[in-house]
């Protein structure tokens, strides 16, 4: 699911940022992968990703838990997050709404 996302926004990492993830029950949030992010590899035009930078989750999210660092704005950041946790999140969401941005 996510690594379709990825392929299909990709023209989106070379500008500021990709659109955010919106999700068939309304939950949405940033996925970032790019030379910019928390992400594997690092960068703008990797086929694949094994892990992805998330940010701005529209409610809280416990499995993005373990990945999540303050910065100094004091916005949580969910760094290197696997694409295997993004793809259940998306899961448990029902899907990935469609239209993109």
């Amino acid at each position: 699911m996510i690594k379709e996302w990825l392929r299909q926004t990709k023209d989106y990492a070379n500008k500021i940022a990709r659109p955010d993830l919106i999700c068939n029950d309304g939950f949405s949030m940033s996925v970032q992968a790019s030379t910019f992010t928390f992400c594997e590899p690092l960068s703008d035009v990797a086929d694949s990703y094994s892990k992805v930078c998330v940010s701005s989750p529209s409610e809280a999210e416990p499995l993005l838990e373990p990945y999540g660092v303050e910065n100094k704005s004091g916005t949580i950041i969910y760094r290197y997050v696997p694409v295997e946790i993004v793809d259940k999140i998306i899961s448990k969401h029902n899907g990935i709404k469609a239209d993109i941005g």
